[in-house]
């Protein structure tokens, strides 16, 4: 689907309503960390990403697994190769980086929804756990199904 950018940029992205697993799992799996022990068997916090926030690794990794095609341009006008995600990085990240302020803002506002939906936990209301019935208390005794005794 061709998305048009008030600035005259547009992207082909995915609809929202076609969104499958694989850009849920772009979305939970875009931020990495990965530690390393010492001989004494504490973490070596030195390597750790701390350049950029866990929600900004998720945009980027949903972005990578939407958007197929855009016209954004570096400086020089060339064409910004179009982010991927492999499933498990993101290829092309630092064209993301190069995108026009308005233009972000808007693509945020964009993908909101799509964030939204890849978020979506259970409504605790809604759920029961293995011991519930899932009817409410004190109606466990009286299935409604039940013949009325005459």
């Amino acid at each position: 689907m061709r998305v048009d950018f008030p600035t005259g940029h547009w992207i082909d992205i995915v609809p929202i309503q076609n969104m499958k697993a694989k850009h849920k799992d772009a979305y939970e799996g875009g931020p990495k960390f990965y530690l390393k022990f010492d001989d004494q068997g504490k973490p070596d916090l030195s390597g750790l990403p701390m350049s950029m926030t866990i929600a900004k690794l998720q945009r980027n990794a949903l972005m990578a697994s939407l958007i197929s095609d855009w016209t954004f341009t570096d400086d020089y006008e060339n064409k910004l190769p179009v982010p991927t995600w492999d499933g498990a990085e993101i290829h092309q990240m630092e064209s993301i980086g190069e995108i026009p302020i308005d233009d972000i803002l808007f693509l945020e506002d964009l993908l909101a929804p799509y964030i939204a939906k890849a978020q979506r936990k259970p409504d605790p209301k809604t759920t029961t756990t293995g011991s519930s019935t899932g009817l409410s208390k004190g109606k466990e005794d009286s299935p409604t199904d039940s013949p009325t005794p005459t």
